[in-house]
């Protein structure tokens, strides 16, 4: 699995080189900065249901199996900079019609826990 698919030139490159490499399809994950810093890589969640509708329909020997964020380091004690349940719940809304698992059901921001 490739966890840091954060743009579009990414997830090309790795559809045909899964093609070149005759293999079978290879799970992604579309990394997403959370957090806002220029230091972490990944796409801006505002771009990252476009990224995933991208992987899912224009790449066929990619599986998009989620997504990857990268919060702030000090986000417990400041949960309203960790917004990975409010990211997640978009690109499950508008990406209703494609196959993503469902990881997390439920997430508490005070505490920064998910549960299946």
């Amino acid at each position: 699995m490739v966890e840091g698919v954060g743009n579009e030139k990414i997830a090309n490159h790795l559809d045909r080189a899964v093609v070149s490499l005759g293999r079978e399809p290879l799970k992604v994950m579309v990394q997403v900065n959370t957090s806002g810093e220029e230091s972490k890589s990944g796409i801006d969640p505002s771009k990252c249901v476009e990224l995933a509708k991208h992987v899912k329909l224009a790449c066929p020997n990619l599986i998009l199996s989620g997504l990857m964020t990268i919060g702030m380091k000090d986000y417990s004690s400041t949960p309203e900079n960790f917004k990975v349940a409010f990211y997640y719940d978009i690109i499950m809304n508008n990406l209703s019609v494609l196959t993503l698992p469902q990881a997390v059901v439920s997430f508490d921001l005070n505490t920064g826990t998910g549960k299946l």
